[in-house]
């Protein structure tokens, strides 16, 4: 029997047995992609129900929405299907507020370098808030005008 990817299966089994030792939101190296990234870029069409199925299980383990990779695209930009990007523009609302501070000092370029000049869980975060490259931001709910 061959596993394809992406798997729900596997997926929920990871997400429930491995939820201790679990990052939702890790990076990988080449690119900087969320497992939200990848999986809302890469499905076949016979699985798109599988990867919206995924992404709701990512989604309700906590991974964020808003986190971009190395070239500023959250996963919403690199969704390839409109029932991915429909399901993940209705999570989208309303942001965590942490999540729209981080984004807050992104755009405005706010140093925070001087307050902790090693990194911290807390510059990560707000790194993984950059702005996205996107010209139609996505996650502008008009409190940054």
């Amino acid at each position: 029997m061959d596993i394809l990817f992406p798997n729900l299966d596997s997926t929920q089994l990871l997400l429930e047995y491995g939820k201790r030792w679990i990052d939702v939101d890790a990076k990988d190296q080449d690119r900087g992609d969320t497992a939200l990234h990848i999986v809302s870029r890469n499905f076949r069409k016979n699985v798109q129900g599988t990867a919206t199925n995924i992404i709701e299980l990512l989604l309700d383990a906590g991974t964020h929405i808003d986190y971009v990779n190395n070239y500023g695209k959250t996963p919403l930009d690199q969704s390839s299907g409109i029932g991915i990007r429909t399901l993940l523009r209705s999570k989208q609302t309303p942001s965590r507020l942490k999540c729209l501070c981080a984004h807050l000092i992104n755009i405005h370029q706010i140093p925070y370098d001087h307050i902790w000049p090693n990194p911290t869980a807390l510059t990560t975060f707000v790194q993984l808030h950059d702005q996205p490259s996107s010209e139609d931001d996505d996650l502008d709910f008009g409190l940054f005008d």
